[in-house]
């Protein structure tokens, strides 16, 4: 990327709108923790679908792989 300008200058202007959505996440999850509405879990279901999936991917293959 150094040897590279436009690169590193795309590379930079996506990690910070990565960082930028990030941040808006989380200011309303902060948010929608002190909401009555809130109920305690793992994940926020309607943001979190992805990370959710994956989990229960691998806790499938978890218990595949230890013959339960």
């Amino acid at each position: 990327l150094l040897e590279d300008p436009e690169a590193l200058a795309d590379t930079l202007r996506t990690s910070e709108q990565v960082q930028d959505e990030d941040g808006w996440i989380c200011e309303r999850v902060q948010r929608g923790i002190t909401s009555p509405a809130y109920d305690t879990g793992r994940y926020a279901p309607h943001l979190e679908h992805g990370a959710h999936h994956f989990h229960k991917l691998l806790w499938e293959a978890l218990k595949t792989d230890s013959g339960d």
